[in-house]
């Protein structure tokens, strides 16, 4: 499965190009990434719960969780160590909730 190209996000790591796609839903954020290498290859699919929290910003506002290439980039990793092959025509690989499993401010320094 592909996504339409209309609204997908790119990304390089590790020498492959992924594109990536968030789509909302009543209670959590669902995101999906494939490799742009091979046509059909494997998704692969997260789910994180909307949340707030403090983070160092200029206006010092709660912020609402914002999906990043920092946030896909560890996703790819986190799912290429749980088993998922980009390069693969077989079923989406679903992680499930990911909130706690990597950092979804990886570019800010939170408040103690």
């Amino acid at each position: 499965m592909s996504f339409p190209k209309n609204g997908l996000r790119t990304l390089m790591i590790y020498q492959t190009s992924y594109g990536w796609q968030v789509t909302g839903n009543d209670g959590w954020i669902d995101l999906y990434i494939e490799s742009l290498e091979v046509k059909n290859g494997q998704l692969l699919n997260v789910k994180y719960d909307y949340f707030r929290k403090q983070v160092d910003l200029l206006d010092e506002n709660n912020s609402q969780l914002k999906i990043s290439s920092g946030i896909v980039k560890q996703l790819i990793s986190l799912g290429l160590e749980n088993g998922w092959e980009p390069e693969k025509r077989i079923a989406v690989l679903n992680l499930g909730h990911v909130d706690r499993k990597i950092n979804p401010f990886p570019n800010y320094k939170t408040k103690a």
